[in-house]
């Protein structure tokens, strides 16, 4: 492989963040260090916010929500 070619595949094994605010991203990217800065600074702020790795919940800052039985 060229050593300046573009491997998707690589790209899609690594974990995809995404960091939502009542419906608003404030991150959306692959960088764990960026998602975790945003995290944190949210945080510090006290705005409720979502972290999902790929498409999983991987941590909230809110109240957890009630389900439906």
């Amino acid at each position: 492989m060229r050593p300046n070619a573009y491997d998707w595949q690589e790209e899609t094994r690594r974990p995809h963040h995404e960091i939502i605010s009542f419906e608003y991203p404030l991150y959306d990217g692959y960088s764990t260090q960026e998602a975790r800065k945003v995290y944190d600074d949210a945080l510090k702020e006290k705005i409720n916010v979502h972290w999902y790795i790929n498409g999983n919940l991987y941590r909230t800052s809110g109240k957890p929500s009630t389900v439906a039985v």
